[in-house]
């Protein structure tokens, strides 16, 4: 055990320190870590408390729209609603957009991540650097003494 400065109270007791020997900071364990505890562990609270999405059938997002699918591609723009077909999960229906440039899509096997709008951020291409001439400055005009006449 290692000398250990209290960072942050709750309720009146430590809940983060920090180790004088290395600096790092860390949760407040009141045993040397690989000891038992005291008493027995106390449940953790469920978190039935947040509702869960309502659960959507498959077939029911597709509804007659295999026709619309459009063939999956991470460079094509998609939206919510939008029916895909993927090379390997076949059809599925994009069901949100967590992030920028990526879509969530729903098959009839479960949920996947994917890219999309890929294509519009094309790299610069970068040129040659243009020559450096010596030869074209004019004497006298640099700071070093072999500019100087």
């Amino acid at each position: 055990m290692k000398w250990h400065t209290i960072v942050a109270l709750v309720a009146g007791k430590p809940a983060k320190v920090e180790c004088q020997g290395c600096n790092k900071q860390h949760q407040y364990r009141a045993q040397p870590p690989g000891s038992a505890t005291a008493g027995p562990k106390k449940p953790r609270a469920s978190k039935a408390s947040t509702p869960a999405s309502p659960a959507v059938d498959f077939d029911t997002l597709l509804a007659g729209r295999i026709g619309e699918a459009r063939v999956y591609s991470p460079n094509d723009t998609f939206a919510l609603n939008d029916v895909v077909r993927h090379p390997t999960f076949d059809i599925g229906v994009v069901t949100a957009a967590p992030a920028p440039q990526k879509i969530e899509v729903t098959f009839r096997d479960g949920k996947k991540m994917l890219l999309h709008d890929r294509g519009g951020k094309v790299a610069s291409t970068l040129g040659t650097a243009p020559r450096r001439d010596d030869a074209a400055k004019t004497p006298g005009t640099s700071d070093s003494p072999r500019g100087l006449k």
